[in-house]
């Protein structure tokens, strides 16, 4: 049995996980109240938010009771392991400007490609739709996948302050 400070017993520590139930402990009782629900033992790989392996839930949640914290399921699979089954990115709606990435959480987010704009490239100024010049189109091609927006290059050189970019816009 495990207690917290000099709290009431909150967990009962399972030996093994042959007979074991689901607990879940209830954050707001800081550890003091207890669900059971039956649950068969699966043998499927997780990753814990702890950054474990943990060989299935049970070996988590005993676990969790054990270290008398919180332990969550941070994904399927094993820690690190790259599997497109387990792939928040798979199948992800980004815009064709835009990659889909996995942040700290592992949770799927669409952003930039990384383009490598420098000020030593060759440096070919163009006049965009926007009505903007950019120092060449890798700025263009930025400026466009940060707004998620077209922009075409409309001329070579800088915009002409009556050049009408209008027509060249693109939807």
């Amino acid at each position: 049995m495990k207690t917290h400070g000099n709290s009431e017993t909150v967990c009962r520590c399972p030996e093994n996980c042959l007979e074991f139930s689901r607990v879940k402990h209830y954050l707001q009782e800081r550890y003091k109240g207890t669900l059971k629900e039956s649950l068969a033992l699966i043998s499927d790989p997780i990753c814990g938010d702890d950054g474990k392996d943990y060989s299935n839930y049970c070996e988590l949640m005993r676990a969790s009771c054990s270290e008398a914290r919180q332990i969550n399921i941070k994904y399927n699979g094993k820690c690190g392991e790259s599997q497109i089954a387990f792939d928040p990115c798979h199948n992800f709606p980004c815009s064709e400007k835009q990659v889909c990435k996995l942040d700290e959480n592992r949770n799927a987010v669409c952003e930039c490609h990384k383009y490598e704009c420098s000020l030593q490239q060759e440096n070919v100024t163009v006049c965009a739709s926007n009505g903007k010049t950019y120092l060449n189109d890798c700025f263009l091609k930025q400026e466009a996948c940060k707004t998620n927006t077209n922009i075409a290059i409309v001329a070579f050189g800088n915009c002409d302050k009556g050049m009408d970019v209008q027509q060249y816009v693109v939807e």
